[in-house]
C-alpha cells in the first residue's frame, strides 16, 4: 500500500522553518509597522493643528500660530522600539526644552502656569496612556498590512 506523498516535501519543510520563526517574526513584523505609523500621526498633529482627539489646539494668545515659533519641537521626535521574549513596545520621546531647561513637549502636552500666573492651555500631541481611538485604528491597520504581507510569503 502506497500513500499519496509522491511530491516533494520542500515547501512544506519551507513552511514549518517559517512557523518556527513566528514566535519571533511576527513581533518584530507588528513592532515595525507600528513604529513606522506613529510619527506621520504626530506630523498629521501638527499640520492639521489637532490633539490625538482630533480637537483644534487653542490659540497662543501671543497671537502665533500654535507650537511653531522655530519648529524645534515638531523635529524634536524620536520613536523608540523594543521587543523582548514576544511582546513589543514603542516610546515616542521628544527632547527639546525650553529656556528654563524643561522638557517643552511635556509642558505643553499637559499645560502649565506661567511665570506670571496665566494658565496656559495643555495642546496635546501624543495621546497619553490609552491609545485614541484614530491613532488605535491606524496601528492596527498598519499592523494588519503588515503581518498579512508576513503571512503572504509562507509557502
Amino acid at each position: 500500500m502506497q500513500t499519496g506523498f509522491r511530491q516533494s516535501t520542500g515547501r512544506l519543510i519551507s513552511l514549518g522553518r517559517q512557523l518556527a520563526r513566528a514566535g519571533t517574526d511576527v513581533p518584530a513584523v507588528a513592532s515595525r509597522a507600528a513604529e513606522r505609523e506613529i510619527m506621520p500621526l504626530v506630523q498629521e498633529g501638527y499640520n492639521t493643528r489637532t490633539d490625538p482627539m482630533a480637537r483644534g489646539w487653542l490659540k497662543p494668545k501671543a497671537g502665533d500660530l500654535p507650537m511653531e515659533r522655530s519648529g524645534r519641537l515638531r523635529r524634536s521626535y524620536e520613536v523608540i522600539r523594543t521587543t523582548q521574549g514576544g511582546r513589543w513596545a514603542i516610546f515616542l520621546v521628544n527632547a527639546a526644552r525650553s529656556r528654563g531647561g524643561a522638557f517643552y513637549g511635556a509642558l505643553l502636552q499637559r499645560g502649565f502656569t506661567s511665570r506670571g500666573g496665566t494658565a496656559v492651555a495643555p495642546r496635546k500631541q501624543v495621546p497619553e496612556r490609552v491609545l485614541t481611538p484614530r491613532w488605535d485604528a491606524r496601528l492596527r491597520q498598519s499592523i494588519r498590512r503588515a503581518l498579512v504581507r508576513w503571512a503572504g510569503g509562507l509557502p
